[in-house]
């Protein structure tokens, strides 16, 4: 029998983070008193209620996903001049743990080879540990790929003072607009995870790695609805987390999605067999559901990782 424990015997404040705790590294059924604070009793279980342990990991994950969800909230608040934005963060101090990362990421669709959309390239620009520091890179990220507003014959950046919603069109979130003059179109936008690897704040407002490790490691989940739009232009991706070593990476994206809800399920066991996987080198996971939702997990870092990645003007405008 599971391990279960009294909920009433622990602070409220002090559950949640120990259940943030838990989600990332998983206790052991011996584990548990220590890391909850509860007294153990002779035969095994806790007094009063009882919970599994499987349910406390189970809300630890929601809580995480939730506490995410609403950070995005707030960066899609703070762009459109809500009241919200007055709750911006502040810089967090040098070698400070956040508790989140805010990512940049780059969509464009190219509208020039698929006029209905369905070809899109993503990229993750950086990651910062607040989210000023993300604002005042995104805003100027698509000149860090040597591109200038003269280059587009639209070219819109949302500005940091509070416009109202309505005079913003390019979506929530997105801080940069640009359409190129052969009709792709990119998209600068912010999202956020857990910091789970529990990186420091650096004093530029990107996260200090360890010596040795050049770029972070990105799980990306992408879906197409090809039951809301079957010319696969209904596209979604989000990151589902970032990791200093790319094994660890790999470990994370197999267990992304559950195998039992799909019809057709391909699975990238070996990092190393890109020559032998059909699917592309990045991806680690294809995948076909009864409801026309096609998902792909891929596996990514930043494209100044890799030259030939590289989203320059010659490769996104060919």
């Amino acid at each position: 029998m599971s391990p279960t424990i009294s909920c009433h015997t622990i602070d409220s404040s002090a559950l949640y983070w120990r259940l943030t705790r838990a989600a990332k590294h998983p206790p052991s059924g011996a584990e548990l008193p220590l890391l909850l604070d509860l007294p153990t009793s002779t035969s095994g279980h806790y007094e009063c209620a009882l919970i599994p342990l499987f349910f406390i990991k189970a809300v630890a994950v929601c809580l995480l996903r939730l506490r995410s969800t609403l950070t995005e909230y707030r960066i899609k608040q703070s762009c459109t001049g809500t009241a919200f934005a007055m709750a911006q963060d502040n810089p967090q101090p040098a070698g400070v743990v956040s508790e989140l990362l805010y990512h940049t990421i780059l969509t464009v669709i190219d509208y020039h080879k698929d006029r209905f959309g369905a070809i899109r390239l993503v990229f993750v620009l950086g990651t910062h540990v607040n989210l000023d520091a993300a604002k005042a890179f995104s805003i100027r990220a698509l000149e860090k790929l040597n591109f200038v507003p003269d280059d587009f014959e639209q070219y819109a950046v949302r500005s940091l003072d509070k416009l109202p919603v309505e005079r913003w069109i390019h979506g929530d979130g997105v801080l940069v607009f640009a359409r190129a003059p052969a009709g792709q179109e990119f998209f600068v936008a912010i999202t956020t995870t857990p910091n789970n690897e529990l990186l420091p704040t650096g004093s530029d407002g990107e996260p200090v790695l360890p010596q040795g490790i050049k770029s972070l490691h990105y799980v990306l989940q992408s879906t197409t609805d090809y039951n809301k739009d079957r010319t696969g232009s209904a596209q979604t991706t989000e990151i589902e987390g970032a990791y200093l070593h790319r094994k660890d990476a790999f470990i994370a994206a197999r267990k992304t999605l559950d195998e039992k809800q799909y019809v057709e399920f391909d699975t990238r066991d070996d990092e190393n067999m890109a020559d032998e996987w059909p699917f592309g080198e990045d991806v680690v996971i294809h995948a076909v559901s009864e409801t026309g939702q096609n998902e792909v997990v891929t596996v990514k870092t930043v494209p100044w990782a890799n030259a030939k990645k590289i989203p320059t003007k010659e490769r996104v405008l060919a």
